[in-house]
């Protein structure tokens, strides 16, 4: 889960999953929001289910034969596409599906429930790799649901959350609190390399630390 809505700043997000699903299948689903990033080819290729989930006035649909992809239009390699339609008393925009995302998130991570008790829910892992403002929406419901966000280091919009994060200034300009950022199960990945990105991915995926804290992720060296 990304909150990628860039088309420029996004494009290293198909490598970063041609690393995580080219060795093997996965059952992981793939949340983002269903723009274009270079990763559809990949997960249709392993037959990884990847979810697009968008306000419907914010995008283009696709169309037929064209000659220039427009940065806001849909991309055709998503499994599933969910989108917020607009109504006469509310008009939806960027930032306003990410309550959406993690709805369908949690309960894809919570599955089918037996009568004789509760199985353990998997794991939820949101990745910043993107450069709108509107990811700050992303990390609101991450935080609030003490999800692990990893916060990788290459955009813009990541090195304003790093720097705020890393002391380095006070202040910070987001559409929420600051206070849920401070507070946030946050992951600090200065190495934006794609090996690395699945691996700790992975590994968010499958542990759950004991104590959350603000970190910078350790460079991992390949012998």
């Amino acid at each position: 889960e990304d909150g990628i809505r860039d088309a420029q700043e996004s494009r290293g997000l198909g490598d970063v999953y041609k690393r995580q699903v080219s060795t093997q299948s996965t059952w992981a689903v793939i949340i983002d929001s269903g723009l274009f990033t270079g990763i559809e080819m990949f997960t249709m290729r392993k037959q990884v289910k990847l979810i697009g989930v968008a306000p419907e006035g914010e995008i283009q649909y696709p169309k037929i034969n064209p000659t220039v992809r427009e940065p806001n239009e849909l991309s055709n390699g998503h499994t599933h596409l969910f989108l917020l339609c607009n109504t006469d008393k509310r008009k939806y925009q960027w930032g306003d599906e990410a309550f959406l995302k993690y709805t369908i998130a949690n309960a894809i991570a919570t599955g089918k429930q037996s009568k004789r008790g509760t199985k353990p829910k998997c794991k939820i892992v949101y990745v910043i790799l993107g450069d709108h403002a509107a990811c700050d929406y992303d990390i609101y419901y991450a935080a609030k649901n003490q999800l692990p966000i990893i916060i990788v280091n290459g955009s813009s919009y990541s090195e304003k959350l790093i720097s705020f994060m890393s002391k380095e200034t006070e202040d910070i300009n987001l559409e929420i609190d600051k206070e849920y950022l401070e507070n946030s199960h946050s992951y600090i990945l200065d190495n934006n390399n794609s090996e690395e990105i699945a691996s700790y991915l992975h590994f968010f995926l499958t542990y759950t630390p004991v104590s959350y804290t603000h970190l910078t992720l350790p460079t991992i060296y390949s012998v």
